[in-house]
């Protein structure tokens, strides 16, 4: 990968390689912009993985790669080899001197984001085919939001990617009654969720940018759950969808590490005091209502 320092012309440099876009946190090395007309754009944060054979495999597995647009994120150093030609379509590399959150690289990465359609994608995620026709013949309906697909962990299991609002009593009954809220689905129709996780999220370009993107004062944890109740707040639903399925392979770094487990707390307080959970709560109260008044009819 070619870098721009200070003392090179940008304009030169664009002749050159028109296919990559450079982008550096502090703009110390500028950027180069792909004439190419870009359909969706993916953005891929690492936390210190090598995500060549992620790349490699999304090249291979995305039927129209060449007109997707791929940002990475290195929010910490790691030893990758050169990014640039494993994509044929419209690259990014943004490397961060410090690292920030979920939201926070996200954010960054989609401001200058070229695609119609947008979606995160986690660096430890498999596609077994191409999902993303699907996607955005879903994320065309306008009255859809945020879209995923189904998701399976490491032994073939569905995932619980798609759940229902946490609330403190839910989560009391998880962790000490062993009771968990999960939808009766194994996603093989479309089906609505209160929040689908940020491992695979897809939307439309316009409806991120309505939504004001991911609230940066969250950190690591329920920057997607505030996201799709946004998303609810404003009339756009949110959807599993049955197509292609991803696998992923489940962490729960808030059961094992110290350090999560007060992020976790943190980001749920903030949740429950925010302005979305408590409309979307009013909402889903008066959905209920709603079709307890349809049955008794």
């Amino acid at each position: 990968m070619r870098r721009i320092g200070n003392s090179e012309d940008p304009d030169a440099v664009r002749q050159d390689r028109p296919d990559i876009f450079y982008k550096h946190e502090l703009y110390q090395k500028h950027m180069i912009s792909s004439p190419i007309s870009v359909r969706w754009t993916f953005s891929v944060v690492s936390h210190g993985h090598k995500i060549e054979s992620l790349i490699r495999k999304l090249s291979e597995t995305v039927e129209q790669a060449a007109q997707c647009e791929l940002i990475v994120t290195r929010n910490l150093p790691d030893q990758s080899e050169d990014l640039t030609n494993l994509w044929p379509g419209p690259f990014t590399l943004i490397e961060n001197t410090t690292p920030k959150g979920f939201g926070a690289n996200h954010n960054a990465a989609f401001k200058g984001a070229a695609g119609r359609y947008l979606a995160t994608i986690d660096p430890d995620l498999e596609l077994e085919s191409d999902p993303f026709p699907e996607l955005a013949q879903g994320l065309d309906d306008p009255s859809c939001g945020i879209v995923s697909t189904r998701v399976i962990d490491e032994n073939g299991n569905v995932a619980d990617h798609a759940r229902p609002v946490p609330t403190p009593l839910s989560l009391l009954r998880r962790y000490f009654l062993r009771q968990r809220r999960l939808y009766p689905s194994s996603f093989e129709q479309a089906q609505e969720a209160d929040w689908v996780a940020g491992l695979f999220m897809a939307m439309r370009a316009d409806t991120f940018k309505r939504l004001l993107g991911f609230d940066e004062r969250y950190h690591m944890y329920c920057e997607d759950v505030d996201l799709s109740l946004r998303s609810w707040c404003i009339g756009l639903s949110v959807k599993v969808l049955p197509c292609a399925k991803v696998r992923h392979p489940a962490r729960r770094k808030t059961l094992k590490h110290l350090r999560h487990f007060l992020w976790h707390c943190a980001s749920l307080i903030r949740l429950w005091r925010s302005t979305a959970y408590l409309q979307f709560r009013l909402c889903e109260r008066g959905r209920l209502n709603k079709n307890r008044g349809n049955t008794h009819d």
